[in-house]
């Protein structure tokens, strides 16, 4: 089960470094931020396994 702490500070970390990308449409900062976010709570060996 995913810790609630873990899972809030991932996502504080991922729009702190990736919530002022400037991708052309605020829908596309925001997946990149959620998905860095499941990037840092489930990492794998490569990028696509992620």
């Amino acid at each position: 089960m995913l810790d609630a702490g873990a899972a809030s500070s991932a996502e504080a970390w991922a729009e702190e470094e990736f919530g002022h990308a400037d991708l052309g449409d605020k829908r596309r900062t925001r997946r990149l931020t959620r998905m860095a976010a499941q990037a840092a709570l489930f990492p794998s060996g490569k990028v696509s396994e992620v």
